[in-house]
């Protein structure tokens, strides 16, 4: 256990003492932040205030409160803290056995939202996430056999949904926002009828449904039936309206992920080879095979216009023009595989989650980063889902974690105020948000 918690004078070094008098000392690259599994045990609860930087504060609640926010990321109480001298970092530690590094300049999440059954402490793994068209709700898909829901504005577990055999493995809403479909590992694949709290099995061949999505007018749900096979349910009936196998059983590779285009029309799979191949559901023929990874392809999106997101193993995102199958461009910045993508409701922001464990927020217009990937999940991140209006980004993970992060452009420039305690110029607003200086108030 950590019984001593300390950067150096420089603050480039955190040094870590044990109960039984191993010390361990970590350098940190700039900007980069990094959590340390070592420990077991617990010590102390402190509180500290630095030199106007603000307080610091571990408890008994897994929040550290860094300059008056909240900041999640501990699965256990959090015991022992040190600041960094004259730098933007603090460290914590805690009962679960983790040390993290926090970066005072990174967004934080504004709501944790517990995943944790009643009776036990243990988070499950998360693998998929929806929100609701209304925003008020967002539901996940854990491996404890539970798809679990949340009013997101009271912040609080609206309901538990389970029964299943097996892992949860995908959910999604329907768009006018009264049936949220879910599909298990062990190949169930039901229909939640969220004003009558009733569900409906959907007759489904027992293969295992890793994934699912509607139709844009809520007419059909699409459910991936490993390996390689894609079934259209008809809402109405309740039975299979088409069944689609991929030329990917050829492989000898499953179809990881699917996206449905946002007219209805077509719907791009991906597998486990790096193949990327869109279909139409009309003909049920392929229109497009020329694009892919040079890894296994772990999520696609597609962008109101139809501009497709692609991620995977090789730690590369790349963005498609699925007409031509000429790859636009290809987005850097993850440390790790990346596992997951979401396109924000107008197109301008596309978020990427990593087996890094962090979310990069990508300017789709500029091809850059918004800012430093945001850190607080522990684990890797396997689903993210923008809200209805775009201001918030959902965010899941195998540590059980799930968050809430605002992304508006507003919203951080009220944070970056807030830190400085004073209005932005019209220098920074020109340089920072690319804004003329005749505009800026």
């Amino acid at each position: 256990m950590p019984l001593v918690l300390s950067f150096d004078e420089a603050g480039g070094v955190l040094v870590a003492v044990n109960h039984d008098g191993q010390m361990r000392a970590w350098n940190y690259p700039e900007g980069e932040s990094y959590e340390l599994n070592d420990y077991s045990q617990v010590i102390v609860d402190e509180i500290v205030e630095h030199g106007g930087q603000g307080v610091v504060h571990g408890g008994l609640e897994n929040v550290v409160k860094l300059d008056r926010s909240d900041c999640h990321g501990h699965a256990d109480s959090v015991w022992r803290f040190a600041d960094a001298p004259a730098s933007r970092f603090a460290a914590t530690s805690s009962q679960d056995g983790s040390v993290i590094l926090w970066d005072r300049r990174q967004p934080r999440p504004r709501m944790l939202l517990d995943t944790a059954p009643p009776s036990s402490t243990r988070l499950p793994q998360v693998d998929d996430i929806a929100w609701s068209p209304d925003g008020r709700l967002v539901a996940v898909a854990a491996d404890d056999r539970r798809v679990i829901v949340f009013d997101v504005e009271a912040g609080r577990r609206e309901m538990a949904l389970d029964g299943y055999e097996g892992e949860v493995a995908s959910v999604a809403f329907s768009p006018d926002g009264r049936w949220l479909a879910s599909g298990s590992w062990t190949g169930e694949l039901r229909l939640w009828d969220l004003r009558a709290s009733e569900s409906i099995a959907l007759p489904n061949q027992n293969n295992a449904v890793p994934h699912v999505r509607w139709s844009p007018d809520g007419s059909w749900l699409a459910s991936l039936d490993h390996p390689n096979a894609l079934i259209i349910w008809d809402l109405e009936t309740r039975q299979p309206r088409a069944r689609w196998t991929s030329s990917f059983a050829s492989h000898e590779k499953p179809v990881i992920s699917f996206a449905v285009h946002p007219d209805g029309s077509r719907v791009a799979v991906c597998d486990d080879n790096g193949f990327i191949e869109v279909f139409s559901l009309e003909s049920l023929r392929v229109t497009n095979n020329d694009m892919g990874h040079s890894e296994a392809v772990r999520a696609l999106a597609f962008r109101h216009d139809g501009l497709l997101a692609s991620c995977g193993v090789d730690r590369r995102v790349h963005l498609w023009n699925i007409e031509t199958g000429d790859l636009t461009e290809a987005l850097k910045g993850h440390r790790g595989p990346v596992l997951s993508a979401a396109f924000s409701p107008d197109g301008s922001i596309l978020a990427t989650g990593s087996y890094d464990s962090t979310i990069i927020l990508w300017d789709v217009a500029s091809r850059q980063p918004f800012a430093s990937p945001l850190t607080g999940h522990t684990g890797w991140v396997t689903g993210l889902v923008f809200s209805p209006d775009g201001r918030r980004v959902a965010s899941c993970g195998r540590d059980g974690l799930v968050y809430l992060w605002d992304v508006q452009l507003a919203d951080w420039i009220a944070l970056a105020q807030q830190k400085a305690g004073r209005a932005l110029t019209p220098r920074e607003r020109q340089q920072y948000l690319d804004e003329s200086l005749e505009a800026a108030p």
